[in-house]
């Protein structure tokens, strides 16, 4: 499915592989650990890595969406 607009595909773009990446790869990165690490040993410490992997995506998620112009 492709994008509705140019600035939603430079929103997608900028979310996966320009300036918010980094946040977008770690977040991902840091869910799946949680996860696994909840799997294993349910606890506060996995409960941790999972919520700080949230965050991370969804600063990069809002960030790269407020990043294009809006007109």
């Amino acid at each position: 499915m492709t994008h509705g607009t140019a600035h939603a595909r430079l929103a997608a773009w900028e979310m996966t592989s320009g300036r918010y990446s980094l946040f977008f790869r770690a977040g991902i990165a840091l869910q799946a650990l949680g996860a696994g690490a909840l799997l294993v040993a349910p606890g506060p410490f996995g409960a941790a890595l999972a919520l700080a992997g949230l965050f991370a995506f969804e600063h990069a998620f809002v960030q790269a969406g407020q990043s294009v112009p809006l007109a």
